[in-house]
């Protein structure tokens, strides 16, 4: 490195410096990162005027003649609020975040690539057209147009010595990706299901994560001994990933629910929703409003993509929780050579294995080479998964989100929407994630489509555990058809709601998941909804923010009927007994009625399982 580089990349970590070192003057050095919300700005690659009115919250609603120079103002909006949050949406959906982050980021550099992430992001960039392709486009120049302009930027690419790395089309698709794996864990399930059949045995497995339809046969020969699988300690590679992105089997829960017109004080439809996801700083949200060409809507957009996700548009309303679709399948492979494979076994034959080679930059540490290998179910993920892995019998990931379009031509169609037969046609094209979304319109009309590509598994594979794949037995024989996806318009009890729970009937024809959320959240909303005829939006507000725990009031009498042994078992039980069942910060009660009951499970648990399966279970 240069002098005069080292000299510049010194004084550009002067400011952050002095800030850290003298707190008074922190706010003052931290105000002159701040974008620039006032005054006239000429930015070349607009058409015409645009306006941005920033409300009394903040929110930016952007004002254009046409719709380029509206995407393009909404990229440019976006990158002044959220540029370190979309410089890091960017690494990460390209498996690029080591070379900023060093060797901690290596991990998810690894599990990314081997997805093949960014190899989708470019496959749906190339067969994108029409309308989806020009948003992208325009908001995609919008964004570098932030990063050209000569605004400061944020701190965090002065403390990291990092330059902006220029936007692309393909980083917005990549982005839709990674929210689809965020939401999607199955694969970890599949996993820990099989680390404790081989521990404890099938049954307690299937007690502890039971699966629909107990009936079928289950197709597992001789996995259980599988090598890695069952050492509960073993996924460090996993371990990684979720260290950046949050484990996917945390269920953080997301809510939505609408009630039709003929139950609320005003006659018209109240439609609320919760997506969750997990905390973060800055929120992985962003409200907006756009407003030019044939768009008028406002709601939540994500930073790193042009539209609005979630939100109205002056005819109809619309909001999302996560479907949670089983979308994720291992299939343990024969390979030719296990040290140097060039094959694999399928259906009797032998096939070639595709073969990719990437290079992962290493912030402070040489580049590091990556080798992946992949079958007609998907890439291997041992390597990537566990360093406990390596030697054990090869795993393929098979994942609907190869087969699904990009989420920029739905996005693009609700948003437009205007009655309920379009709202359906937009949810065809949402593919992945799988979603619940509730409906609601001005006519006085409410829905719900549950959406995704969600596939149909040959007889006697469940989707629950790895299963042989040199067979030819266990294959997707294609994806539920939307038309037979669960669907909902005006239906007679006057709402629907949903909380990640199940949301078909036993006797429904397709597997859309075995591990659903306990629909005990579902239940409670349910239960406040029926109970009046009057809805207002101050009574949605109260439903979003009860706490009273189902579980508790179930839980409770069981945890009552223990003796106490000594006196502090004897006063916790009494806080316990006078508890009201709601979760609120001065409860004591919820406090050591939690606590004592994860104290009981954990103890049951360690009967058959050791600790740390304990614990992996526990977290699922």
């Amino acid at each position: 490195m240069s002098r005069v580089r080292r000299l510049l990349d010194a004084l550009g970590m002067l400011p952050p410096l002095v800030a850290a070192a003298l707190p008074g003057l922190g706010p003052l050095l931290a105000r002159r990162r701040w974008p620039k919300t006032e005054g006239t700005r000429c930015i070349e690659g607009l058409h015409g005027d645009v306006e941005v009115i920033r409300d009394r919250f903040g929110v930016p609603h952007v004002y254009a003649k046409d719709e380029h120079d509206l995407f393009f103002a909404q990229g440019y909006v976006h990158a002044q609020d959220r540029l370190w949050q979309m410089e890091l949406s960017h690494r990460v959906g390209h498996g690029r975040l080591a070379a900023a982050l060093g060797p901690a980021a290596l991990p998810l550099d690894r599990f990314v690539r081997t997805l093949g992430i960014p190899r989708i992001a470019e496959r749906h960039w190339a067969a994108m057209d029409g309308d989806a392709r020009a948003i992208v486009s325009a908001y995609t120049a919008g964004v570098n147009a932030r990063i050209l302009h000569g605004e400061r930027l944020p701190f965090e690419f002065s403390i990291l010595g990092v330059a902006p790395t220029p936007w692309t089309p393909v980083a917005t698709l990549a982005l839709g990706s990674v929210l689809a794996l965020s939401l999607s864990g199955n694969y970890r399930i599949e996993l820990l299901r099989a680390a404790i059949a081989a521990e404890a045995g099938e049954e307690l497995a299937s007690l502890l994560l039971p699966p629909n339809a107990p009936e079928s046969p289950i197709i597992a020969p001789t996995l259980h001994a599988m090598q890695g699988l069952a050492d509960p300690g073993g996924m460090d590679g996993l371990d990684g990933v979720d260290a950046w992105l949050g484990d996917p089997n945390i269920v953080s829960g997301s809510n939505n629910w609408v009630v039709h017109g003929s139950k609320t004080a005003s006659g018209k439809p109240l439609l609320a929703n919760d997506v969750h996801i997990g905390l973060q700083l800055p929120s992985t949200w962003y409200e907006n409003g756009l407003h030019g060409g044939r768009f008028t809507v406002v709601g939540f957009s994500l930073p790193g993509a042009p539209l609005v996700v979630l939100g109205h548009n002056g005819t109809i309303a619309w909001g999302m929780s996560n479907l949670g679709p089983d979308t994720q399948d291992f299939y343990v492979e024969k390979l030719d050579d296990r040290a140097a494979p060039k094959r694999y076994e399928f259906a009797g034959g032998w096939r070639d294995l595709d073969v990719a080679r990437e290079t992962i930059e290493v912030r402070g540490e040489p580049p590091v080479e990556l080798e992946i290998l992949s079958t007609r179910h998907g890439p291997i993920m041992n390597k990537v998964m566990s360093r406990h892995l390596e030697g054990s019998e090869p795993m393929a990931l098979r994942w609907a989100l190869g087969d699904s379009g990009p989420l920029v031509r739905a996005l693009a169609s609700v948003n437009l929407a205007r009655g309920w037969e379009e709202f359906r046609a937009a949810m065809r094209l949402w593919e992945a994630p799988g979603q619940n979304f509730v409906y609601a319109d001005v006519d006085g009309n409410i829905g719900y489509q549950a959406t995704g590509k969600i596939p149909i598994r040959a007889p006697g594979h469940r989707g629950i555990e790895p299963v042989p794949g040199w067979t030819g037995d266990n294959e997707w024989m294609g994806f539920i058809p939307f038309e037979e996806l669960p669907t909902a318009y005006n239906p007679p009890a006057g709402y629907v709601a949903t909380a990640n729970n199940k949301v078909t009937s036993d006797d429904y024809p397709y597997t859309i998941a075995h591990h659903w959320f306990p629909g005990y959240r579902a239940r409670r909303i349910t239960d406040l909804l029926a109970g009046s005829d009057r809805h207002t939006v101050e009574n949605m507000r109260r439903i979003q923010s009860d706490t009273y725990s189902l579980p508790g009031e179930a839980l409770l009498p069981h945890l009552l009927a223990v003796k106490p042994e000594g006196d502090a078992e004897t006063r916790a039980l009494a806080l316990v007994s006078a508890w009201d069942l709601r979760y609120e910060a001065d409860r004591v009660g919820a406090t050591i009625f939690q606590a004592w009951y994860a104290r009981l499970l954990r103890n049951l648990l360690a009967q058959k399982l050791g600790p740390k399966l304990v614990e992996r279970y526990l977290a699922s």
